[in-house]
């Protein structure tokens, strides 16, 4: 089992440390390794990673109910900790990879069939995580389905890959209502059925092939204040344009009030700036108590990121992780992020986040647990 990072490791904490283990020979050039390390911490590569020591670990098991630090979990709850720590153990691997091309190309001689006896069982979970199962913090996810034409108009599949992560309330975009491509299937209400979330609200980006097509909020909380947001003056599909929407809810979850959004942003630049704007003026003094979750159409660090940071809000994934990609996009092999979770500032620091491993659409959907205000 890999040994979790004491708090305020870095990338050399990470790095030097393996390499007798992995390097069977002598270097010749030790110093020329340290120098490219060097190189990767002045590209922002050696930020401090957060981890604390594991107090003990729980293994899963089918009839298995654990205590984590005070917290209560059957197995159902703790499989997505398990997912995350396996996506780690693999983030991990890629850097041993990256560190052997490095020592490979600083002149050291390398066996590289030496194993890493320090990967990390993606069956354990340590005791530190056990803020992401308690009882005062929220369980989301943010999905983009596609109507569900990647996986055959098979609503089962998308229904699986929500239940797998167990979500309190989900994000969904690109869904229809009744349209003649989808066998008329009123799939906001099939969802919420198959998923087991009883309450739902369903907003329109524009009527569409007989029915009409939109995003959906999932939730296991009551929902209150559903709206629908226009994020531009369009009214119809038009030269590869469209209506964009947000919806929202405020939602009754444990005992507190939280407003929830998801969107679905323009697929051209020019239009996102407005779109972000739209969105922030729509949260106005609600912004700290709101989460924020879509299909963003961009990559980190652009104009609808960009406003939510300056309303105050975190982004989830990012807050959690510091050394992993988060990509989405294309779910069969994902290379660019651009789908998100945004926290307002009056929530706990994210516990959990993760991005399962789906072809069910075409992307991968995001899913986190952050605290409660």
């Amino acid at each position: 089992m890999h040994r979790p990072l004491e708090s305020g490791a870095t990338l050399g904490d990470l790095v030097l440390p393996r390499l007798p283990a992995v390097a069977r020979g002598r270097c010749r050039r030790p110093g020329a390794l340290r120098a490219r390390l060097r190189v990767l911490r002045r590209a922002g590569l050696d930020r401090r990673v957060a981890g604390s020591p594991a107090v003990r670990a729980i293994r899963r098991d089918d009839t298995q109910v654990v205590g984590i630090a005070g917290a209560v979990a059957t197995r159902d709850m703790v499989r997505p900790l398990l997912f995350e720590r396996h996506m780690r153990a693999r983030s991990k691997a890629f850097l041993l990879v990256s560190v052997l091309a490095l020592a490979a190309g600083s002149g050291c001689a390398v066996d590289t069939s030496a194993g890493d006896a320090d990967d990390e069982d993606a069956e354990e979970v340590v005791a530190s995580e056990g803020a992401a199962i308690s009882g005062s913090s929220l369980r989301v996810m943010t999905y983009n389905i596609k109507y569900g034409s990647e996986s055959g108009l098979d609503l089962g599949k998308l229904a699986a890959v929500v239940k797998e992560s167990s979500p309190d309330i989900v994000g969904l975009q690109e869904v229809d209502e009744a349209t003649r491509r989808s066998g008329n299937k009123h799939e906001t209400d099939e969802l919420a059925t198959l998923t087991g979330m009883a309450y739902r609200y369903f907003g329109a980006n524009f009527d569409y092939d007989g029915g009409k097509y939109g995003l959906a909020i999932l939730s296991k909380y009551p929902l209150a204040n559903t709206r629908t947001i226009r994020l531009d003056a369009r009214t119809k599909r038009e030269n590869g344009y469209e209506p964009r929407i947000a919806v929202a809810a405020d939602v009754n979850a444990k005992g507190r009030t939280i407003t929830f959004v998801t969107v679905h942003a323009s697929l051209h630049e020019e239009e996102r700036d407005d779109n972000a704007r739209a969105i922030v003026a729509a949260l106005g003094a609600s912004a700290s108590r709101s989460i924020v979750c879509g299909d963003f159409n961009e990559t980190p660090g652009k104009a609808i990121g960009d406003a939510l940071t300056g309303a105050g809000m975190v982004d989830a994934f990012d807050e959690k992780h510091r050394f992993q990609l988060g990509f989405t996009v294309p779910a069969s092999f994902p290379i660019r992020r651009i789908d998100f979770i945004y926290r307002g500032k009056s929530f706990g620091k994210t516990a959990h986040a993760w991005v399962p491993s789906t072809k069910a659409s075409d992307h991968r959907p995001v899913a986190a647990v952050i605290p409660l205000p």
